[in-house]
């Protein structure tokens, strides 16, 4: 870009005045420039300067539109356009350095690299949430739908954010051609997306074959038909600085995670192993080879961890006890120094059916999941294995009349079983989309009252007060754990990524996180995909659609919420993170497994979201975090949160994202807290080194009165 013809604005220029002034309207140059702080430093008083004189409202003439996406949003009005970005737009200042312009008569439109408009329209724009009915320009490419008030001030008015009319394909929940009685000359296209906004595109009659054309396209494009035809590998091809620069996808390294949790492996083959010579009770086996009897699960990674004294032959009929082969497999080791390691298993659950069909093998592995280095420990009856399930007892015991179940303890006799009680996929999609319907209903007064009444936060409440349980009844009394639920890609992920923040302070990173996701998420195969509705078998059917993975960073959020000052990130981190989730920008999220991540070249060809993450860090980092690292109560070994229901916080900063005036006030309470928080930190600290103080003045006080009494004594005694 020139920036002769634009003024250039840092992002720390950009969320101050976010921050500061809300209601900033701008009056600039055609064009601006969005450039790094280090290449800013002698513009800030200038720019500032400019602000401080620019009117407060604009009434432009005949708009355009140079820039609207749903992360930086400008539009223009002739040689005037309001500035988005200056609001607090969530500081998600991503791509404006990389756009392309495209002109033509009526518009200016900045696209992403490789992005193709397929067809421009003028339509009448009616929102659900809404009574009017206004002109607009639709703009369909081959990522998003943009849909453009010709009123600018239809947006202020109604305190819409401006990426409220911005729409990614893959966010789009369901589209449908409809009638109205109220227009019989015009075609009308119905679009429900899933954050819960709705838009209603009417089309002139004499408009009818490019509507159609418009909702063939839709057709053919929601889902993707193929990986491939995924946005993210076209981003990727036409801008892959992110993903050279910052490599996200090899941010997680097994063995170097392995490393860090101070975890060896055994490399002598099992029947040469002798009792005495095991030194570490792990052995690694490939998911892809046939080096375990062909054993194979294709939503498990490429290597995984069991114990070193199972036998080939244990190993495979266990895979085939569970369902969809997904056997005990190692998530987390946790040491604490001068006392035995405590695991963290992962599986499916067991096959038993109502016939209580067993498994030797399958009791062997969880005796060995107790006891590592014994195999014969356990069968005394002694406990040494915690089962955490977490579906509610019935739901275990229904699962029996489809051959499957739970452990029977009359055959585990080294297990202790606890039901966590926690919803399945189905019962999650109910009170999410009862949950998005209201709050994005523009009315905040009633999301406090209503949200009581859904039931999501009650499912928050008992995910992480199973997680804390984990912690608590098992870690902490070094017992070893094993967690499924039902396929155990879903709620089995959500409790075994909350135990490791909980419990170490690494996956409280940016970095860590990052490793989180891709070791538990993406390579024990959450299926993304299938979750979103990006499957093109089940693409609008609710079946296998779930927010899972949004449900599990509502947790994150908890945390962060009752430990501001435990993690490095920020709530805008957790934001950003659930809403490319769904985009389909990165390739990250895009598929079920890792084996269909590896064989649609998903890792060579589209960009991960960790690159972007990284390449934009500083606007990630807690500055609680920041102000408090010097100190010695940043990290804490372990969190333990209150998981009460009435201390579960509603988590406005996501589900009311485009309530813009909701969503400002949020982050500025969230930041006022967090200022209130380290205020009483260094209070404390400072009452700490008061009472250190004092109590060395009254040693001191104390000594002078011993010398002040042995001189009295040397006195007398002369």
């Amino acid at each position: 870009m020139d920036k002769s013809q634009g003024h250039a604005t840092s992002l720390n220029d950009l969320r101050t005045h976010s921050l500061e002034s809300p209601q900033l309207v701008s009056m600039m140059p055609k064009s601006i420039e969005i450039i790094p702080d280090s290449q800013n430093s002698g513009n800030s008083e200038e720019f500032e300067m400019v602000l401080d004189s620019l009117p407060q409202t604009i009434k432009p003439p005949k708009p355009k539109i140079i820039r609207l996406e749903s992360q930086c949003s400008l539009i223009q009005f002739g040689e005037d356009f309001h500035d988005e970005l200056l609001k607090y737009n969530n500081c998600k200042l991503l791509f404006p350095h990389i756009c392309e312009w495209h002109e033509t008569k009526d518009y200016n439109f900045a696209k992403f690299p490789g992005e193709t408009i397929l067809s421009q329209l003028s339509v009448s724009l009616h929102c659900g949430s809404l009574e009017e009915t206004i002109p607009a320009f639709s703009i369909l490419t081959d990522y998003r739908l943009l849909l453009i008030p010709l009123d600018y001030n239809y947006l202020m008015d109604r305190h819409l954010r401006s990426d409220y009319f911005s729409l990614p394909l893959m966010l789009i929940n369901t589209f449908k051609k409809t009638s109205d009685k109220k227009y019989p000359l015009s075609n009308i296209l119905d679009i429900n997306t899933k954050c819960g906004r709705k838009f209603k595109l009417g089309f002139a009659f004499e408009d009818t074959m490019e509507s159609i054309k418009i909702l063939e396209t839709l057709e053919k494009i929601i889902p993707p038909p193929k990986i491939f035809n995924n946005f993210a590998f076209v981003f990727h091809c036409a801008f892959p600085k992110y993903e050279l620069e910052h490599q996200g996808w090899k941010l997680y390294d097994t063995d170097k995670e392995y490393k860090r949790q101070g975890i060896t492996f055994c490399t002598l083959p099992h029947n040469e192993l002798a009792k005495d010579d095991l030194k570490t009770p792990f052995r690694k086996i490939s998911n892809y080879t046939q080096d375990i009897s062909k054993w194979h699960c294709e939503s498990y990674p490429s290597e995984v961890v069991i114990p070193a004294l199972l036998d080939p032959e244990e190993v495979l009929k266990t895979a085939k006890y569970r369902t969809k082969h997904r056997l005990p497999a190692l998530s987390y080791c946790y040491k604490v120094e001068g006392q035995p390691s405590v695991c963290l298993w992962r599986s499916s659950q067991c096959k038993p059916g109502f016939a209580r069909q067993r498994s030797p093998e399958d009791e062997q592995f969880l005796r060995l999941l107790g006891n590592p280095f014994n195999r014969n420990a356990g069968k005394d009856g002694l406990v040494s294995l915690h089962i955490y399930d977490a579906r509610p007892y019935l739901n275990a015991v229904a699962n029996k009349m489809n051959g499957k179940g739970y452990e029977n303890q009359s055959y585990y006799r080294n297990i202790e079983i606890f039901f966590l009680d926690i919803d399945n996929i189905h019962g999650v999609r109910d009170k999410y989309r009862k949950l998005i319907e209201l709050s994005t209903s523009l009315n905040p007064e009633k999301w406090t009252s209503s949200v009581d009444h859904n039931g999501w936060i009650n499912t928050i409440s008992y995910i992480l007060s199973g997680a804390k349980n984990i912690v608590e009844k098992s870690f902490k009394k070094g017992r070893n754990v094993l967690v499924h639920c039902s396929d155990g890609w879903d709620r089995t992920t959500q409790l075994v990524c909350l135990v490791q923040i909980m419990l170490d302070p690494y996956f409280r990173t940016i970095e860590g996180f990052a490793v989180l996701i891709q070791k538990d998420w993406i390579s024990f195969g959450h299926m993304f995909k299938s979750r979103n509705g990006w499957k093109p078998s089940n693409a609008f059917e609710e079946d296998r659609r779930s927010p899972i993975f949004i449900q599990f960073l509502d947790c994150v959020h908890q945390l962060l919420n009752q430990f501001p000052a435990e993690f490095e990130f920020n709530l805008r981190f957790l934001v950003d993170i659930a809403y490319y989730s769904k985009t389909g920008l990165f390739g990250t999220f895009i598929c079920d497994n890792i084996e269909e991540i590896i064989k649609n070249g998903v890792l060579e060809n589209t960009t991960s979201i960790w690159s972007f993450i990284l390449a934009n860090k500083d606007m990630y980092k807690s500055n609680l975090k920041t102000a408090l690292s010097e100190h010695a109560t940043f990290f804490k070994k372990e969190i333990l949160p209150d998981t009460d229901y009435v201390n579960i916080r509603f988590w406005k900063e996501y589900y009311c994202f485009y309530a813009r005036n909701a969503l400002e006030e949020s982050f500025n309470n969230v930041e006022l807290d967090a200022r209130t928080d380290l205020y009483e930190v260094t209070l404390a600290l400072q009452m700490k080194k008061n009472a250190s103080l004092i109590k060395e003045r009254d040693e001191l006080s104390e000594k002078l009165k011993q010398m002040a009494q042995e001189l009295a004594n040397l006195k007398q005694q002369s």
